[in-house]
């Protein structure tokens, strides 16, 4: 079994208010966080906030958790932030979603025929999640052509590139 692994990084914001905001979206989406806490290990079944590290508050989220798109969005738009979720499936390929103040700037996926459903093709999911590395720069005060690098760099292994995503 690879590795699956649901992180989000709040910028700007206290670990507390992370904690706060996190506990009421779990609560009001019927998820059981009993504990957001930054002290211990990740237990796999707990929701973990731990203090900012270079200005970024990081989540760490129960193992399969896959709301990572919502509750970015929600944490965003509710700290009037920027928030960064990550989400790795079986070690396979990571998706990361940039969101600012609850508006979604940028989607990336390594492989987007895991985004796929009966109801969506690749066709269709494809375009969304392909990475808009200008956008992710103008945001994050980056270099784009660093930001375009890894994402083809990615795209074209279609793997898990050794925690490449942190790098974003």
């Amino acid at each position: 079994m690879g590795l699956f692994l649901s992180a989000t990084a709040v910028r700007h914001a206290p670990a507390d208010d992370v904690a706060t905001v996190v506990e009421s979206w779990c609560s009001d989406h019927f998820v059981v966080c009993t504990e957001a806490t930054g002290r211990d290990v990740p237990s796999g079944k707990r929701v973990d906030v731990h203090a900012p590290v270079d200005g970024w508050t990081t989540v760490l989220w129960p193992t399969y958790f896959q709301s990572y798109v919502e509750v970015a969005e929600h944490l965003s738009a509710t700290l009037g932030t920027t928030v960064s979720a990550v989400d790795v499936y079986d070690s396979d390929c990571w998706q990361r979603v940039l969101v600012d103040r609850g508006e979604v700037v940028d989607r990336y996926a390594t492989d987007p025929r895991y985004l796929t459903s009966s109801l969506e093709s690749i066709e269709d999911v494809a375009p969304r999640w392909r990475g808009n590395p200008d956008a992710v720069a103008a945001l994050l005060g980056c270099d784009a052509r660093n930001v375009a690098r890894h994402y083809r760099r990615n795209r074209r292994d279609r793997t898990f590139d050794d925690w490449g995503f942190v790098a974003l």
